[in-house]
């Protein structure tokens, strides 16, 4: 596998499980949303 392939698999899978911890939080004035852009390797939480 391709180590571009393998740092984005990397990034998105830590992005999301910080997310869910963060969403899982008793705070309810936050929304969590994460985007994803591997074409330009933009990722936005």
């Amino acid at each position: 596998m391709d180590k571009t392939i393998q740092y984005r698999s990397l990034i998105k899978s830590l992005l999301t499980k910080h997310a869910e911890l963060v969403v899982n939080q008793d705070n309810q004035k936050m929304e969590t949303l994460l985007s994803f852009d591997e074409e330009h390797d933009q990722y936005l939480w």
